[in-house]
């Protein structure tokens, strides 16, 4: 196999990895704090939309850039030999 295609791969793997934990934490703390006091569908519900809007007003205002212009002061990298 070839070595970039592992190293995409690894990448992959790390990246779905570290979203999900923190999204495991995130939700789950939201989720368990508001257990008996709001019904599960309406968090599901909220969090959906939430997640939504920060999605659409990131696209809209950053012109689809998803580092919201973070990334704009580094130069891009230069070509690996």
């Amino acid at each position: 196999m070839e070595s970039t295609l592992i190293q995409g791969l690894g990448f992959v793997l790390v990246v779905l990895a570290c979203t999900a934990n923190d999204s495991l934490q995130t939700l789950g703390t939201f989720l368990v704090s508001n257990r008996g006091r709001t019904p599960l569908w309406l968090q599901v519900l909220w969090i959906c939309l939430a997640t939504a809007a920060i999605l659409i007003f990131g696209w809209i205002r950053y012109h689809g850039d998803p580092a919201w212009d973070r990334l704009g002061p580094f130069p891009p990298p230069e070509a690996f030999s």
